[in-house]
């Protein structure tokens, strides 16, 4: 990619902190791990309660009043069992969120690059399946602007002249380094 965009000579390569991968891993398996007990207490729970609710509908009932105990015996069954598969349901999406964190979200980050080099530099991020790369040479800079948010991120807009901006975010190693390399070819206005 280098070669076909004439970028020149490779000057550094920038990958996301490990402290950031590290965190992001520690939260998916704890999410994960979670998830899939939470997941089997509550499978367990339904069938135990499908157990009580066979053994209420095979008992012989002689008598209106008791008839009228087990229908509301079998409306608390029923309505419990209704609450355990909401809470299936939500537990499954807690599951998913944490697969999708550990396979997707996680790999994503460990292949994120940004290269900078003599003509301009490189951004490889990965996307689902592909990796996607944005190609800037120098003389298209028009603008730096740095932004810094509330939440302790740094934004670096690489203002172009034609064409969306690149945003770098501070989540890169040695980001300070990074953006004095890039101030080197287009200073701040």
């Amino acid at each position: 990619m280098i070669e076909n965009n004439q970028l020149g000579v490779p000057l550094s390569i920038h990958s996301i902190k490990n402290k950031e991968i590290l965190s992001w891993t520690i939260l998916g398996w704890f999410i994960f791990i979670l998830s899939v007990l939470t997941l089997s207490a509550l499978i367990i729970l339904i069938i135990i309660n499908w157990q009580q609710i066979i053994a209420l509908s095979t008992e012989h009932l002689h008598d209106i009043g008791a008839v009228e105990q087990r229908n509301v015996k079998q409306s608390q069954l029923y309505d419990e069992h209704f609450s355990l598969f909401r809470s299936l349901v939500v537990v499954g999406c807690v599951f998913l969120l944490g697969l999708f964190l550990l396979l997707v979200r996680i790999s994503s980050m460990k292949r994120r690059r940004v290269i900078v080099c003599e003509h301009g530099l490189l951004q490889v991020r990965r996307k689902v399946w592909s990796d996607q790369v944005e190609v800037v040479h120098w003389e298209e800079i028009q603008a730096l602007k740095s932004v810094h948010t509330i939440s302790n991120r740094e934004y670096m807009h690489l203002i172009r002249k034609e064409g969306k901006p690149l945003v770098l975010v501070n989540d890169y190693e040695d980001f300070d380094e990074l953006f004095e390399q890039i101030r080197q070819y287009k200073p701040l206005p």
